[in-house]
């Protein structure tokens, strides 16, 4: 049995009362997104056509809304005007109402109004890794089973989805395992780190491929509640 297998036996009950899920409507703000310059997302004015002309960069992006950088935009921008947009995902265009709901010097925040669900679905298919990552909670480790060797940690997220690790008292890592979008990665110090996908049934497929440690460590990255001594230890470990 894997390790996230014995501890949703520990804590079946608990966790229970503890996670909510639920699907966010567009009146309640998603979890966003950071856009690094190599994601393949255009946006692009419609109206008002006064406002701006050409190319928009986003900071961050969300099912529920987004923060555009403010640069070539009017200083006399008013909360709650509408704002249409062309977005496009992997060639695909997609026209969105919303308003803008707050201003700052640097950026603006909009929020949908309307939003095809076709556009729904092609951001959460677009960034899987990383809104699965955001949604994540550390679970309280007082709530875990106590392990001799150190002291444990769980971070989990939806679909049987985690990281669990247990640190020493001089802080290092002792072993940790990933579970994210049907792959698993386990880690221990001193040895190799090996990748397999769930659906081989757990079968270890030897060292980790560099395009599976990238995924892994952009999992990671994104995980609000993973300190980052800890990601740097376990990214370590990922590449050893």
């Amino acid at each position: 049995m894997s390790i996230f297998g014995e501890i949703g036996t520990q804590l079946k009950y608990k966790i229970r009362s503890l996670i909510q899920i639920s699907q966010p409507s567009f009146k309640s703000r998603a979890a966003r997104v950071p856009l690094a310059d190599l994601h393949d997302i255009k946006i692009s004015m419609v109206e008002p056509t006064q406002i701006v002309a050409g190319a928009l960069k986003a900071r961050n992006i969300s099912t529920t809304g987004m923060a555009l950088q403010k640069e070539n935009f009017p200083a006399n921008l008013k909360i709650g005007q509408k704002i249409t947009l062309t977005i496009q995902i992997k060639n695909e265009n997609y026209r969105i109402s919303s308003r803008l709901v707050h201003v700052r010097e640097d950026l603006i925040a909009i929020m949908y109004e309307e939003a095809p669900e076709e556009y729904i679905r092609a951001l959460a298919d677009y960034f899987e890794a990383e809104i699965s990552a955001l949604n994540v909670i550390y679970v309280n480790p007082q709530m875990l089973k106590p392990v001799v060797e150190g002291h444990s940690h769980w971070i989990q997220g939806n679909n049987n989805c985690g990281l669990y690790w247990i640190s020493l008292d001089n802080g290092e890592v002792k072993n940790f395992e990933l579970t994210f979008l049907g792959y698993r990665w386990v880690g221990q110090s001193g040895k190799s780190c090996k990748f397999s996908q769930l659906l081989d049934n757990g079968a270890e497929n030897g060292p980790c491929p560099p395009d599976m440690i990238q995924l892994a460590e952009k999992i990671m990255n994104h995980m609000p509640c993973l300190e980052g001594t800890y990601r740097n230890k376990i990214s370590q470990m990922l590449r050893a």
